[in-house]
């Protein structure tokens, strides 16, 4: 019995690892092709993606090492910032 669980996991894990290449999101249900060159792709004729908000504290308070690339918005300065791997670069409107 151990060994046809064993063997059922095994499986299942190949599928859902090999199946599991790019994600995407769309407003209407529709299921189409993911761009080849995304692994995650958002579509909408109407919405936007919202990023996390957070002040400056709560910012300087994300648990280190912070990856390089991480998106916030800061409501205490109104700007995206993007951390470059030594400091938040800020982008404001």
């Amino acid at each position: 019995m151990k060994h046809i669980f064993l063997v059922t996991f095994l499986v299942f894990t190949v599928f859902f690892s090999t199946q599991a290449q790019s994600v995407k999101v769309s407003e209407d249900n529709t299921v189409s092709a993911v761009h080849p060159s995304a692994i995650f792709e958002v579509e909408s004729t109407s919405k936007g993606v919202l990023l996390p908000r957070l002040t400056t504290t709560q910012r300087d308070n994300i648990v280190t090492p912070v990856p390089e690339g991480l998106l916030i918005f800061n409501t205490d300065t109104n700007c995206v910032e993007i951390f470059n791997g030594n400091d938040w670069d800020a982008f404001c409107g």
